[in-house]
Protein backbone atom coordinates (compact mmCIF):
# COMPACT_ATOMS: atom_id res chain seq x y z
CA UNK A 1 0.00 0.00 0.00
CA UNK A 2 1.26 3.17 -1.01
CA UNK A 3 0.85 5.39 1.99
CA UNK A 4 1.28 8.36 0.20
CA UNK A 5 -1.81 8.57 -1.16
CA UNK A 6 -3.81 8.07 2.53
CA UNK A 7 -3.51 12.15 2.36
CA UNK A 8 -5.13 12.51 -1.30
CA UNK A 9 -9.32 12.63 -1.58
CA UNK A 10 -10.95 9.51 -0.94
CA UNK A 11 -12.30 9.17 -4.63
CA UNK A 12 -8.53 10.23 -6.26
CA UNK A 13 -8.24 7.89 -9.18
CA UNK A 14 -4.69 7.65 -10.39
CA UNK A 15 -4.20 7.28 -14.57
CA UNK A 16 -0.94 7.36 -14.66
CA UNK A 17 -0.58 3.29 -14.39
CA UNK A 18 -2.61 2.58 -17.84
CA UNK A 19 -5.51 0.54 -17.82
CA UNK A 20 -6.76 -1.35 -14.11
CA UNK A 21 -7.09 -5.40 -15.54
CA UNK A 22 -10.45 -5.75 -13.92
CA UNK A 23 -10.29 -9.17 -16.37
CA UNK A 24 -8.15 -10.40 -13.98
CA UNK A 25 -10.47 -10.43 -10.95
CA UNK A 26 -13.74 -11.21 -12.10
CA UNK A 27 -13.43 -14.75 -11.88
CA UNK A 28 -14.33 -15.17 -15.81
CA UNK A 29 -11.36 -17.36 -16.88
CA UNK A 30 -12.23 -17.13 -20.37
CA UNK A 31 -11.67 -13.60 -20.46
CA UNK A 32 -8.11 -13.44 -18.94
CA UNK A 33 -6.73 -14.24 -22.66
CA UNK A 34 -5.89 -10.75 -23.25
CA UNK A 35 -3.35 -11.18 -20.58
CA UNK A 36 -2.00 -15.13 -21.26
CA UNK A 37 -1.80 -14.17 -24.77
CA UNK A 38 -0.16 -10.96 -24.82
CA UNK A 39 3.42 -10.63 -26.13
CA UNK A 40 4.64 -8.36 -23.37
CA UNK A 41 3.73 -11.26 -20.74
CA UNK A 42 4.88 -14.02 -22.84
CA UNK A 43 8.44 -12.62 -23.75
CA UNK A 44 9.21 -10.73 -20.29
CA UNK A 45 8.07 -13.51 -18.30
CA UNK A 46 7.11 -16.95 -19.58
CA UNK A 47 9.54 -17.49 -22.09
CA UNK A 48 12.39 -16.71 -19.40
CA UNK A 49 10.67 -18.73 -16.97
CA UNK A 50 10.02 -21.56 -19.29
CA UNK A 51 13.90 -21.14 -20.79
CA UNK A 52 15.30 -21.38 -16.79
CA UNK A 53 13.26 -24.35 -16.01
CA UNK A 54 14.36 -26.09 -19.31
CA UNK A 55 18.63 -25.54 -18.72
CA UNK A 56 17.75 -26.90 -14.82
CA UNK A 57 17.11 -23.39 -13.31
CA UNK A 58 13.70 -22.92 -11.22
CA UNK A 59 10.92 -22.34 -13.09
CA UNK A 60 8.09 -19.60 -11.91
CA UNK A 61 8.89 -16.55 -10.01
CA UNK A 62 10.39 -15.20 -7.64
CA UNK A 63 9.47 -15.20 -3.68
CA UNK A 64 7.98 -11.81 -2.75
CA UNK A 65 10.63 -11.47 -0.19
CA UNK A 66 13.12 -11.30 -3.23
CA UNK A 67 10.65 -9.57 -5.64
CA UNK A 68 10.03 -6.79 -3.48
CA UNK A 69 13.32 -6.39 -1.74
CA UNK A 70 14.30 -3.15 -2.44
CA UNK A 71 17.07 -2.88 0.01
CA UNK A 72 19.52 -5.52 -0.81
CA UNK A 73 22.07 -3.37 -1.11
CA UNK A 74 21.22 -1.78 1.90
CA UNK A 75 23.92 -1.24 4.90
CA UNK A 76 22.33 -1.89 8.33
CA UNK A 77 23.35 -1.29 11.77
CA UNK A 78 25.13 1.21 14.31
CA UNK A 79 27.59 2.55 11.90
CA UNK A 80 25.53 2.50 9.27
CA UNK A 81 22.88 4.64 11.11
CA UNK A 82 25.30 6.73 12.96
CA UNK A 83 28.22 6.91 10.69
CA UNK A 84 28.06 9.82 8.58
CA UNK A 85 25.13 11.51 11.03
CA UNK A 86 25.59 15.52 10.81
CA UNK A 87 24.30 17.87 13.71
CA UNK A 88 20.73 19.50 12.38
CA UNK A 89 20.90 23.31 12.55
CA UNK A 90 18.07 23.31 14.42
CA UNK A 91 15.10 21.77 15.73
CA UNK A 92 12.43 21.03 12.54
CA UNK A 93 8.95 21.41 13.32
CA UNK A 94 6.23 19.40 11.67
CA UNK A 95 2.79 21.04 11.86
CA UNK A 96 0.02 18.29 12.50
CA UNK A 97 -2.65 17.19 10.60
CA UNK A 98 -5.66 19.73 10.42
CA UNK A 99 -8.99 17.86 11.88
CA UNK A 100 -10.46 18.39 7.86
CA UNK A 101 -6.99 16.60 6.89
CA UNK A 102 -7.44 14.10 9.61
CA UNK A 103 -11.35 13.62 8.44
CA UNK A 104 -10.55 12.84 5.11
CA UNK A 105 -7.28 10.53 5.82
CA UNK A 106 -9.98 8.56 8.28
CA UNK A 107 -12.51 8.74 5.20
CA UNK A 108 -9.81 7.38 2.52
CA UNK A 109 -9.05 4.46 4.54
CA UNK A 110 -12.47 3.38 4.89
CA UNK A 111 -13.53 3.59 1.39
CA UNK A 112 -9.85 2.67 -0.10
CA UNK A 113 -8.40 -0.12 2.59
CA UNK A 114 -10.99 -1.25 5.01
CA UNK A 115 -14.10 -1.63 2.57
CA UNK A 116 -11.29 -3.65 0.27
CA UNK A 117 -9.69 -5.65 3.54
CA UNK A 118 -13.95 -6.43 4.03
CA UNK A 119 -14.77 -7.84 0.67
CA UNK A 120 -11.07 -10.04 1.01
CA UNK A 121 -11.28 -11.43 3.88
CA UNK A 122 -14.18 -14.01 2.81
CA UNK A 123 -10.43 -15.44 0.37
CA UNK A 124 -8.44 -16.27 3.41
CA UNK A 125 -6.53 -14.83 6.25
CA UNK A 126 -6.38 -11.44 6.32
CA UNK A 127 -4.34 -9.66 8.78
CA UNK A 128 -4.73 -5.08 8.99
CA UNK A 129 -3.28 -3.38 11.75
CA UNK A 130 -4.21 0.19 12.04
CA UNK A 131 -2.96 2.19 14.12
CA UNK A 132 -4.90 6.06 14.71
CA UNK A 133 -2.67 8.43 16.35
CA UNK A 134 -5.17 11.34 17.75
Amino acid sequence: MDDSYLIADKDAERFDLGEYPTYLYDRNPFNDTKYLLNLGVLGQYIAPMLLRRIRGGRGGVESFDVYANWSAGVRYGREAVIGARKPYPSHVFQEELRPAEKEEEIRNLQQNVLSLAKRVSGYGILCLFFRRTA
